[in-house]
C-alpha cells in the first residue's frame, strides 16, 4: 500500500509541472434550442382546453433559451419573452449561439401615423405605448389577430420599443407599419450533439524539451528514485549471532 502512495505522490509531482490539454466535460442538457418548424408559436402558458395564449410566431432559424423542458412543451425565453413553445418545432443546440435573437431587423410608422402597441392582437387589449410615425421599433415575431381597419387584414406585428429608459413590448397592427424587409436567415453554426466526456491529456509542451528542462525533469527523477531508497528499502542491522552449546553426543555407550 505505501508503494502505491510513492507512485501517486510522483504522478501528482510530474503532473504539477507539466501543461495538460483542457478537460472537456459532457454537458448534460441543451441550453439552447433552434426554430426549426414553420409554426413555432410561443404561448404565455402551455395551451389547454381553457386557453390559448398565443404571443406570436417565432422567426424561423433563429434561437431561444430553453428554461425547463417537458415532453411537449418547452418553456423558453426569446429576447426576454418568456413562454412555451411545442418541442416538435425546436431543435436543441448544444453550444451557445453568438446571435441568438434578429438584430437590426426594425420597422418604421406610416406617415402622419401614430401606432398603439397592445398587450395581445386586438383593439380592445391594454394599450401599451404608442410609436410616433418618425420612430422605429424592433421586429421579433408576427400573429394573426383582429381586422382592426376593414379591408387591411389581421397582421400584427410582435415589437420590442425602446423609448427614453422604457422597453415596451407588444402587438402593432401591421397596415399602420412600413419598411419591414424580409426576415434573413441565421445561418449561424452551432453543435446539434452534446459534447462527449474526454479524460484528461497530458502533453508535453515543445518549451520541455529544450535542454534546461530536459534535465530538470531528469533531476526529479533521481530524486523521486533517491527518496524511494530512503524511505521505503528498509535498512539491514547487524544482529548479534549468539553461541548455541550443544548438549554432549554419547553413542553407545554404557554406563
Amino acid at each position: 500500500m505505501k508503494y502505491q502512495w510513492f507512485f501517486m505522490f510522483i504522478i501528482f509531482c510530474l503532473i504539477s509541472i507539466f501543461p495538460t490539454k483542457n478537460i472537456v466535460f459532457a454537458e448534460e442538457d441543451a441550453s439552447w434550442c433552434r426554430i426549426t418548424g414553420d409554426n413555432a408559436y410561443i404561448h404565455k402558458n402551455i395551451p389547454s382546453s381553457n386557453n390559448n395564449d398565443v404571443c406570436f410566431k417565432l422567426p424561423k432559424t433563429y434561437f431561444a433559451e430553453i428554461l425547463d423542458c417537458a415532453d411537449e412543451y418547452f418553456k423558453i425565453s426569446f429576447d426576454s419573452i418568456v413562454g412555451y413553445v411545442k418541442s416538435d418545432e425546436v431543435t436543441k443546440v448544444y453550444s451557445t449561439p453568438l446571435m441568438p435573437f434578429p438584430v437590426d431587423i426594425t420597422f418604421s410608422v406610416n406617415n402622419s401615423v401614430q401606432a398603439v402597441i397592445f398587450d395581445n392582437p386586438s383593439t380592445s387589449g391594454k394599450r401599451l405605448g404608442v410609436i410616433a410615425s418618425d420612430e422605429k421599433a424592433n421586429f421579433l415575431g408576427n400573429t394573426s389577430g383582429e381586422e382592426a381597419i376593414s379591408g387591411l387584414g389581421n397582421d400584427w406585428l410582435f415589437a420590442k420599443y425602446v423609448s427614453g429608459e422604457q422597453t415596451i413590448s407588444g402587438f402593432v397592427y401591421a397596415p399602420l407599419t412600413k419598411n419591414l424587409k424580409d426576415i434573413p436567415p441565421n445561418t449561424e453554426e452551432v453543435l446539434l450533439t452534446p459534447v462527449s466526456a474526454k479524460p484528461a491529456i497530458i502533453s508535453i509542451s515543445p518549451e520541455l524539451t529544450d535542454g534546461k528542462n530536459i534535465l530538470i525533469i531528469i533531476s526529479l527523477v533521481i530524486v523521486g528514485a533517491l527518496l524511494f531508497l530512503a524511505v521505503f528499502i528498509p535498512i539491514r542491522k547487524n544482529k548479534q549471532t549468539k553461541r548455541v552449546i550443544r548438549p554432549p553426543k554419547f553413542d553407545n555407550m554404557d554406563f
